[in-house]
């Protein structure tokens, strides 16, 4: 899907505040610049063909091997490369949830099904792969680690994959990095660039057991990660603690921003575990998001793309108070 995600305006409109992306708003990317500038250089030879280097950092953090890692350009070519490492299988994508693991599997002729995001315990059937996003994107629901382990367990024949990219936005414990060890079917991705609030540098990795990884890996590309990518991702991970988001913050500054579009009339929030969530609303959510942007230089994500959503969803992000009011204003000025 190479339209219809957030932040799809590209320089067309001078935008006063984006809620249509999740990366992290108070992140203060200084130290990326100061890094970035003393490490230059590396741009001289050609990056690692596998990223060694960040595989060692990220196995030292999750207390893991490098052979439990696969480095991405972005969480996307992660995906793809999971799709193309069950060609032609029965995967399961529980909806609403990101459009791409449904495009990378279409990419390798996966017969797709759906369920609801609540009805995963629920099902009965046994498929090849299933995708699920913990915390989800757009909707900010959890699956519990007792949920996953049950999963797992019932249905050894399946791997699962859990997508984390918004893991570090929540201040629920539910990371499943630790089952690694235990279980045979499972592969955990994880994006870099919504947490690190670095997007345009593409970083993301998967974690599996080493039968998985080289199974995935075939197909991969080398050089896919950039020598300053590569050198900005361990910088990141070092540094973890200091650059991460602030949940305990970023949940109560949400918790206020949902209760203050409840009140307006015709905007109802569906609640959420993450710093974004969905709104549903009486007016068509396209000519909503052409509204806003147009009058107010406001852009939000319309959610009527995703699988089991209508034109009457969107979703927004949480930013400052300053920029929340922007959004608050323009919705009470609306005329539906």
């Amino acid at each position: 899907m190479l339209k219809g995600h957030g932040d799809d305006i590209h320089g067309e409109v001078e935008i006063k505040a984006n809620f249509s992306t999740n990366i992290y708003y108070k992140s203060d990317n200084s130290w990326l610049k100061n890094f970035l500038d003393s490490n230059w250089k590396c741009l001289n030879s050609y990056p690692e063909p596998d990223a060694h280097s960040l595989k060692e950092c990220l196995a030292k953090h999750h207390h893991l091997a490098s052979e439990n890692f696969i480095i991405g350009n972005g969480a996307t070519e992660i995906f793809y490369l999971v799709a193309h490492a069950f060609i032609d299988e029965k995967t399961l994508i529980p909806v609403p949830s990101f459009a791409e693991y449904k495009d990378a599997c279409n990419s390798y002729r996966h017969n797709i099904a759906h369920c609801g995001i609540n009805e995963l315990k629920e099902q009965k059937d046994n498929y090849n792969l299933v995708i699920i996003c913990n915390p989800n994107n757009p909707n900010g629901h959890i699956y519990k680690l007792e949920e996953i382990e049950t999963y797992l367990n019932k249905h050894k024949e399946t791997t699962l994959l859990i997508d984390e990219a918004f893991i570090d936005f929540i201040t629920e414990d539910i990371s499943a990095v630790d089952l690694i060890h235990k279980y045979n079917n499972l592969l955990v991705c994880k994006s870099m660039t919504k947490n690190y609030a670095i997007p345009g540098l593409r970083l993301g990795y998967l974690i599996g057991n080493k039968k998985l990884i080289e199974k995935i890996e075939q197909n991969k590309q080398p050089w896919s990660v950039n020598s300053l990518a590569i050198e900005a991702g361990k910088y990141a991970i070092k540094n973890s603690t200091k650059l991460l988001p602030k949940t305990i913050e970023l949940r109560e500054e949400k918790n206020h921003f949902q209760k203050q579009i409840n009140k307006i009339e015709g905007f109802q929030c569906i609640e959420s575990h993450t710093p974004f969530f969905l709104v549903k609303t009486k007016a068509n959510s396209n000519k909503l998001k052409t509204y806003l942007l147009e009058n107010h230089y406001i852009l939000i994500r319309d959610a009527s793309n995703f699988e089991s959503l209508d034109n009457h969803y969107f979703r927004v992000n949480t930013l400052d108070s300053e920029r929340n009011n922007l959004l608050l204003k323009a919705l009470q000025e609306y005329v539906f």
